[in-house]
């Protein structure tokens, strides 16, 4: 049987990806879906759960285990371990208060070479999810500000950027609805690079992140414009 140090030496040749994430009984999202994919790519999967449901937040009826006094637990006990990740994943989020054990989180394991991806979960089809409150959408802008990559769906990009997403969905059958969008882009794009300016210091790892960004926004805008032409 292998003893802990060795377990964690043969760690060490495999990337770490922290997924901090909900694991639902039913639906195939968050800690399901994050696990396999990763752990077919060859990167060792290192879940904490956020929440255990019955089933996720879009059926009809279930029930939420929030575990956010769980989460410092993680913290502390991998720091014993001497656990450092390659990267860190946040998804979904039961209650505003585990915001701010994630970001304490962050700050303890983050170094130049982890790449930190929030996905801000909030809403969909101009809607938010059950568990949100406005004080949880304030915090995640927070959140937001702290990570290298940012995957939000339209709505949640609305949330974040204090736009109407029923004004803007009004002008969707519009000809110049794709170019709003890609506005809207820009202008998360131009909030989150403020943020990461001046809330984070500038390394190596974040200028290639905020150069990355900016490509990737105008290959995004000239797709969308290629696309509506």
């Amino acid at each position: 049987m292998l003893n802990c140090s060795e377990i964690l030496r043969r760690g060490m040749m495999t990337k770490k990806a922290v997924l901090i994430n909900d694991l639902s009984g039913l639906g195939k999202c968050s800690l399901t879906a994050a696990i396999s994919v990763l752990s077919v790519m060859g990167i060792q999967a290192c879940p904490m759960p956020t929440a255990v449901l019955t089933s996720q937040t879009g059926f009809e009826s279930f029930y939420c285990n929030d575990c956010t006094d769980k989460l410092d637990y993680y913290t502390s006990e991998w720091k014993k371990l001497g656990f450092q990740p390659d990267g860190i994943y946040t998804g979904f989020l039961s209650s505003e208060k585990q915001v701010d054990k994630i970001l304490s989180f962050i700050d303890s394991f983050e170094t130049d070479n982890t790449l930190v991806l929030v996905d801000p979960v909030l809403g969909d089809g101009g809607r938010t999810y059950s568990l949100y409150t406005e004080t949880l959408g304030k915090k995640m802008k927070k959140l937001v500000s702290v990570a290298d990559v940012i995957t939000p769906n339209l709505t949640e990009c609305c949330i974040l950027c204090d736009t109407d997403y029923s004004e803007l969905i009004k002008n969707a059958d519009s000809p110049d609805f794709l170019d709003t969008v890609a506005e809207l882009a820009k202008k998360l794009l131009r909030r989150y690079l403020t943020f990461f300016t001046y809330t984070r210091p500038v390394t190596p790892k974040r200028a290639y992140a905020s150069s990355a960004l900016e490509v990737q926004a105008k290959y995004f805008i000239n797709h969308l414009n290629k696309t509506a032409k």
